[in-house]
């Protein structure tokens, strides 16, 4: 392999997504339609519908009554949450299958990837005082890649793991780039831009690797660096041999706001008990 289209093209072939969950995502993209027209497409899908009232209802909105009209449901969560749940859908699919090869875990994977997308949300909204919808699409797909790589290629992908036992000192994301040509960022970065997801999400994607000199700790890629560092270091980590990227700006920020980073680390496993109940596969 030489690029991340040609492991996209092979993950396409072997993996069928949710038709009304990826023709959502891209009328959301799009703002095509009217709240009707999306309300029209999630009832063919009675899982989907499942999923609106579920998260709808539960504690992240914390609604005095429970809402049982779709119509109300999607007003309630606005276009953001819908478009997060029905990516969630997708990603669903991704996740189904095998899940292990050597030490690496799927259901370790997405623990690891919902956990920084409920910590990126969190510094987003307590930090920063922004709204956290793409932080918490970002910290969530940040390390999809990695399960495309296992879709498309799972013997290249074992072979991988099992060579890179005892080589700590060489990077996951070089390694990837000797085996496959490219890497789980790079590829995370064009299933997000398949599914025409925001550019910031796009590339915070790309980047959450890369060590930045000049990288805003608010931004796409300062958050998930940032999350993806509590989540691991509170066990959520993606694999045994986890490892943290966290550029020189946001080492300064970090140690700065310390006393408020350790209060999201310390809400991160209730925030997850409640997450787990709406989102896990």
């Amino acid at each position: 392999m030489k690029n991340p289209e040609t492991l996209m093209a092979r993950f396409k072939a072997v993996k069928t997504l949710p038709h009304v969950a990826m023709k959502l995502i891209k009328m959301i993209a799009a703002d095509e339609g009217m709240a009707r027209d999306y309300e029209d497409v999630i009832r063919h899908d009675p899982t989907l519908v499942m999923r609106v009232f579920k998260l709808v209802n539960s504690a992240h909105f914390g609604l005095a009554e429970k809402v049982e009209d779709l119509s109300e449901a999607l007003s309630v969560m606005g276009l953001n949450n819908l478009r997060n749940m029905v990516v969630i859908e997708a990603l669903k699919e991704i996740y189904k299958g095998k899940m292990k090869a050597g030490k690496f875990s799927g259901k370790a994977l997405w623990n690891h990837c919902l956990a920084t997308g409920l910590c990126c949300r969190m510094i987003s909204e307590r930090i920063f005082d922004q709204k956290g919808d793409d932080a918490f699409l970002s910290g969530l797909l940040h390390d999809v890649g990695l399960m495309v790589e296992f879709q498309a290629a799972p013997d290249q992908f074992e072979a991988m793991s099992e060579s890179r036992k005892g080589k700590e000192s060489v990077s996951l994301i070089d390694h990837e780039n000797k085996v496959f040509g490219t890497n789980h960022s790079e590829t995370g970065f064009w299933l997000a831009r398949e599914w025409k997801l925001p550019a910031v999400v796009q590339f915070g994607i790309r980047d959450h690797h890369t060590m930045l000199d000049d990288v805003s700790p608010s931004s796409i890629t300062g958050l998930i660096q940032l999350g993806e560092l509590i989540a691991s270091r509170s066990g959520y980590m993606a694999h045994p041999e986890h490892e943290d990227t966290l550029s020189p700006p946001l080492v300064r920020h970090l140690r700065d706001n310390i006393d408020a980073y350790l209060n999201i680390q310390q809400d991160l496993n209730e925030e997850m008990d409640r997450a787990k109940g709406v989102y896990s596969p």
